[in-house]
């Protein structure tokens, strides 16, 4: 008996922190400001040249990171895309895959895939060096710390 009146009490504590307002204001927030390609795609090559070899996850996860840790810190993410929820954590939406994808195709970032034992790892790598001119000291450091998690 007691643990389902825990689990009724956390519900009811989360929902009242999770109100329609907080939503409604961070959807606002997510709409007025939208991807800028140019800096997602060079997080994605500083976060291969800083550690060259990520794979798949780690690349969507150090992006999530990086992003995560910029906007607690300054109100605003570096690269601006938006997350939705999958199984295994939070991975860019729509626009940050696609971007990811056509870099592949423009040879800005190799595959390497490896088999291994129980099917198969993909391994990317940068082909082109990332401007860092665009990042300024904060963000820089933010994506190498995301890099090396």
């Amino acid at each position: 008996m007691r643990a389902r009146g825990l689990k009724q009490t956390s519900k009811k504590w989360l929902l009242g922190i999770i109100t329609k307002k907080n939503i409604g204001n961070a959807r606002k927030h997510a709409d007025n400001k939208s991807m800028d390609k140019a800096i997602f795609e060079n997080t994605v090559l500083a976060l291969l040249t800083i550690a060259p070899g990520l794979g798949n996850i780690q690349i969507r996860k150090a992006l999530c990171i990086a992003d995560a840790v910029h906007y607690s810190l300054h109100g605003e993410s570096i690269t601006g895309s938006r997350y939705i929820k999958e199984k295994f954590g939070p991975v860019p939406d729509k626009e940050g895959y696609l971007c990811l994808i056509e870099m592949m195709f423009a040879d800005k970032v190799r595959n390497d895939e490896i088999y291994a034992g129980y099917g198969t790892e993909n391994h990317y790598y940068a082909q082109t060096e990332p401007d860092w001119k665009i990042f300024n000291d904060g963000q820089l450091n933010i994506i190498k710390y995301a890099a090396h998690i």
